[in-house]
């Protein structure tokens, strides 16, 4: 585990986990448990803190399931406003991280009122074969019309051979 306790930050956030051990050793808690969630949260932090170049740091916060950090660059995006009696601002984006995986992202918040953001993130692991991890790209945003565009801009090529 590489950490740079000269960064204010990191030596903080040293500080704060060893002052937890440190109580939770005093009160009697299992200090072994809280020791191994510090180490965890640091490597965390190392992760965060790492910078690859021509990416940038990404979390989504869903609103059902995990956040969802990595590094990452934007491939393609897209944003427009339902029709109707409640129209909906609605975002798609697609990600992808530094390790190759792909992570499709759609949000929705009501245009015209006060409301929550929805949000709905899908990740695609990296695998051999790029045509099925588009196609799972697709599958997230339900192989709508403006998913179908962002795929034509990125090139991607959605036909499938059937022997």
């Amino acid at each position: 585990m590489n950490l740079d306790l000269f960064d204010p930050k990191t030596a903080k956030r040293f500080r704060d986990l060893a002052a937890e051990v440190q109580l939770a050793r005093e009160t009697g808690a299992n200090h072994g448990v809280v020791l191994a969630d510090a180490v965890q949260a640091m490597k965390r932090l190392n992760k965060r803190a790492r910078v690859v170049p021509n990416h940038e740091r990404v979390e989504i916060v869903q609103h059902r399931g995990p956040t969802i950090e990595f590094s990452g660059r934007l491939l393609a995006s897209d944003e427009f406003v339902t029709r109707g009696d409640d129209p909906m601002r609605i975002e798609m984006e697609i990600w992808e991280s530094a390790a190759g995986a792909l992570v499709a992202v759609r949000s929705s918040e009501p245009a015209e009122r006060e409301g929550i953001e929805i949000v709905w993130a899908t990740v695609i692991e990296p695998g051999p074969d790029p045509l099925a991890m588009h196609c799972a790209v697709m599958d997230a945003f339900d192989w709508q019309d403006r998913a179908r565009s962002m795929a034509r801009k990125l090139g991607w090529s959605l036909r499938v051979e059937v022997e």
